[in-house]
């Protein structure tokens, strides 16, 4: 009897990574349907911009479909940074709707890394992207954000590089 149980254990847990998702398909996943991170933005000429936040360019698409496994979203919105795909931002509202979302994408790339367990903050962080899920439970609303590291790293070392610019100039 033990033997079989300690049989069962063994499939069970080998089969585990086959049956949930993993940050490795995130990463080779790398973007979210039909973008890729790092990509150009003349790659994508059905994007229209809908705002700027410093080198940040916010783009939409009129042909996206709002819904996402079942979902419905509010918006898809795409981040380039200098010119490259770095950001993909999915949007939703309703309590039922954040909580599947978040099961959706624990399913997709398995148990996510919880910073704050008072928080409903889901971070999975893989070698190339970084997914967020924040549930704002008083707003009724979520998002998910798929994040280039590679990007996000460029755009972090930019920003430290301005300050050190302007340090320098401040001390002329």
């Amino acid at each position: 009897m033990r033997r079989a149980i300690a049989a069962i254990l063994v499939v069970v847990t080998a089969s585990a990574p086959i049956l949930a998702g993993s940050k490795r398909d995130l990463d080779e996943k790398n973007g979210f349907r039909d973008v890729t991170f790092e990509d150009e933005l003349s790659k994508y000429p059905t994007m229209t911009p809908s705002q700027e936040s410093g080198e940040n360019h916010f783009y939409k698409r009129e042909d996206d479909v709002l819904s996402f496994g079942g979902i419905e979203l509010t918006s898809i919105s795409y981040v380039f940074y200098k010119d490259r795909l770095a950001k993909v931002l999915l949007m939703s509202k309703g309590i039922s709707a954040c909580a599947q979302l978040r099961s959706i994408m624990e399913s997709a790339y398995g148990a996510p890394f919880k910073p704050n367990r008072f928080m409903d903050d889901y971070w999975w962080i893989g070698k190339r992207v970084t997914l967020r899920v924040k549930i704002n439970e008083v707003a009724h609303d979520c998002h998910a954000l798929f994040i280039s590291n590679a990007l996000s790293d460029r755009e972090e070392a930019d920003k430290k590089q301005a300050a050190e610019d302007a340090k320098k100039d401040l001390l002329k």
